[in-house]
Order: structure tokens, then sequence, then C-alpha cells
């Protein structure tokens, strides 16, 4: 039995000693905005600058596939000025009520932007009535 718990007590050993390797290996990984998605880019600039909202662009009424989170401005009716923190470009989206080619969903009132979503829809009717839509 003495040999049983020698080996009992090695094979532990051995564990803590390959536990304390591992934990040694783990580093943190300083915070930065090199791995920033524009989701995370998009959130910031609206938390820094409340002037800016949080515009989610896709070409699928329900935002299913691929969408992209941008920063807003109304200038007037008919355009708005987007800021894209992932791509560093702003430019302004004319005639943007009316076109069939993307989708808008504007996070208005205080709603805090959502990174995982089910499903969306087009809410431009928002901002083009002023009515509560679809969110």
């Amino acid at each position: 039995m003495p040999g049983k718990r020698i080996i009992i007590a090695m094979v532990l050993f051995c564990l803590l000693c390959a536990v304390g390797i591992a934990s040694a290996e783990v580093s943190i990984v300083p915070v930065s905005n090199e791995s920033w998605t524009c989701y995370d880019y998009s959130v910031n600039l609206a938390k820094d600058d409340p002037t800016w909202g949080v515009l989610l662009i896709g070409d699928n009424r329900f935002f299913r596939g691929v969408s992209h989170f941008v920063n807003y401005k109304l200038i007037d009716g008919d355009t708005v000025f987007v800021h894209d923190g992932l791509y560093d470009v702003e430019y302004n989206i004319t005639d943007w009520q009316f076109t069939d080619i993307s989708c808008y969903h504007f996070y208005v009132d205080g709603e805090h932007p959502n990174r995982y979503y089910v499903r969306m829809f087009d809410n431009r009717d928002v901002l083009i009535n002023g009515t509560a839509g679809v969110v």
C-alpha cells in the first residue's frame, strides 16, 4: 500500500505542476481599439458625444445577413450625415427615405444598440413620420 500512496502523490504533484505551468502562460490582453467592430466604434462615439445617434444599415428588411453599425445625424428631411468609425469615413445619404436598396434601423429615444438580435425591422418611419415603429 505505501507504493500506491507514493504513485498517487506523484500523480497529484505532476497535475499541480501542469496547472501551475498552464496558469503561468495566461496573459491579459490590454484594452485597445485594435479589435473593435463597427458596433464598438458606434456605441463608443454615441456615449462620448450624445449628438450622434446609432444607425444599423442592412440590405434586408429584417436585417438578416450582413448589417453595419454607423453613427448618424439628421441634416434635413432628405439627408442623413453618417460617420463610419470602423472605416473612418463620413458621408451623406440622400433620399434615404425612399431607397429600396438599403434598410435602416435607427436607435432612438435612449434605446441601447443591440449587438445580438434575432430579427429587427426597418424603422425609418420613426424619423420620417415621428411615429413609433416596430423596434
